[in-house]
């Protein structure tokens, strides 16, 4: 990823994250988190449907992209965990 792409990579991250905190503080429970990962599965699989072209190849491709998909969350999930295991007095 270029300096560019990683630089509005983070933008719109922290877009989502910057929404989801406020809504944690009205909501002040799990359905923030519950929801984003609800819109990420729905936004992710549009991607995969409207580059797919047709129901055919959403059938094929389903299978790797869920794995796809899924280790990409796994690998991100761990990364932040283990980031906040290390700066818990700093982030909490």
């Amino acid at each position: 990823m270029s300096d560019q792409n990683a630089e509005e990579f983070w933008k719109i991250a922290d877009s989502f994250i910057n929404q989801a905190n406020e809504l944690y503080e009205k909501e002040g429970d799990g359905k923030v988190g519950y929801a984003m990962l609800y819109a990420a599965a729905r936004f992710n699989a549009f991607i995969v449907a409207t580059t797919a072209g047709g129901k055919q190849e959403i059938a094929e491709e389903k299978e790797q992209a869920t794995a796809y998909f899924t280790e990409q969350y796994r690998k991100m999930f761990t990364e932040n965990l283990e980031d906040y295991e290390q700066n818990f007095e700093k982030y909490v």
